[in-house]
């Protein structure tokens, strides 16, 4: 066998290790959202991937995400997103700036009146919010936005996300003081009443 392709068939080696260590960190994730009453909206972690020959660049997704809604906070939707990359000329990413894989949450209020499910349900573009907020930092600040910026109209009020490297996150504990226990923390202080 030749070195380049010993090369590639290990690339591809740790491709699967990459997409593995992924699925646990998304597992984790909803076991501890879960505790806190964060259900899973379906199962769903990849989407706008293709197998057409003529789409090779979106052959590899370049995010992975959840959803998760809860009865407490029914005009709410959670999100958990790993953005590995982007692929500009296949869709809007205008101001979408990425130096680095991050991962990234938050959540977009639709309204006190309004319950997320078969009226607001996601699109799966909502899980990469984090990458178009203005002058965005990956180090846990968080960023705001409000349908009035928006292009185009969307069914929510608000959006509120921060992120992280994803480097900075290679345990249990730091997903959880760096990602899961401050989304819920701030959820809890912008909705004092539920």
């Amino acid at each position: 066998m030749s070195e380049k392709g010993t090369d590639i068939l290990e690339f591809i080696r740790e491709l699967r290790k990459l997409c593995t260590n992924i699925s646990s960190l998304l597992g984790t994730t909803d076991n501890l959202l879960k505790q806190d009453g964060w259900e899973p909206i379906d199962s769903k972690v990849l989407t706008e991937t293709s197998s057409a020959y003529h789409s090779p660049q979106k052959w590899f997704p370049s995010e992975f995400f959840r959803f998760y809604k809860n009865e407490r906070y029914k005009h709410l939707l959670t999100f958990v997103c790993i953005i590995l990359d982007y692929i500009p000329e296949y869709t809007n990413y205008t101001n979408f700036n990425l130096t680095e894989p991050i991962i990234s949450a938050g959540w977009f209020d639709y309204g006190k009146d309004n319950e997320v499910g078969d009226n607001y349900k996601p699109k799966p573009w909502y899980a990469r919010y984090h990458g178009w907020m203005t002058d965005r930092k990956d180090d846990g600040t968080l960023f705001h936005s409000s349908k009035d910026k928006q292009p185009f109209p969307v069914p929510w009020n608000t959006v509120t996300t921060f992120g992280w490297p994803l480097i900075n996150i290679t345990n249990t504990e730091e997903l959880k003081s760096k990602i899961t226990d401050p989304l819920l923390n701030h959820i809890k202080k912008a909705n004092p009443s539920e």
